[in-house]
């Protein structure tokens, strides 16, 4: 979890510094393996779209309120996320509402440390759960297009989320059909 905090800062960090300077580029860097440089930690981190917000925002506001910004937007979303999605489920409002608080409580803020964007926004996989059923239920193609759209996007920005999406889909699939 260390790591991830001081990798998820030096991302922000590069992402600001590269995209300030007309000298560096986002995916090289020569302060990597100096002086010959390397490829950035964006190259093949898995978490780089949230952290690279949070770099640009660090132009505007120092870099723990960046994240901090960005964590409470993470917390917010996923909480709505998986709500949409345990009261589409359970039809029941008051225990999708617990059992959402619960998760964000107990999953996601029991770290002590600066949190994982990428965790914090874990949100797209219930969302693109939700918009999934809510197009089997419907037919709609409005939903349809949303679930395409959600699953592409956490297939691309957040891979280890996209895998887990398309195990639950097939399941999902398998007791719809």
């Amino acid at each position: 979890p260390l790591l991830d905090t001081l990798n998820m800062l030096w991302l922000s960090w590069w992402t600001h510094f590269s995209s300030a300077s007309a000298d560096h580029s986002l995916l090289f860097s020569d302060l990597i393996n100096y002086p010959a440089g390397g490829a950035s930690a964006v190259d093949y981190s898995l978490a780089f779209l949230h952290v690279g917000v949070a770099g640009l925002l660090r132009g505007v506001m120092p870099d723990i309120a960046a994240h901090n910004l960005l964590g409470l937007a993470g917390f917010a979303f996923s909480l709505v996320a998986l709500f949409l999605l345990l009261r589409e489920v359970s039809g029941e409002g008051i225990l999708a509402a617990l059992f959402s608080c619960l998760v964000i409580t107990f999953g996601l803020a029991t770290s002590n440390q600066l949190p994982d964007l990428e965790l914090l926004y874990f949100g797209y996989l219930p969302l693109a759960l939700f918009c999934w059923l809510r197009y089997v239920d419907r037919g709609s193609w409005g939903w349809g297009v949303g679930a395409l759209v959600l699953t592409g996007f956490t297939s691309y920005a957040q891979m280890y989320y996209g895998l887990a999406l398309f195990a639950m889909l097939g399941f999902v699939s398998l007791v719809l059909f």
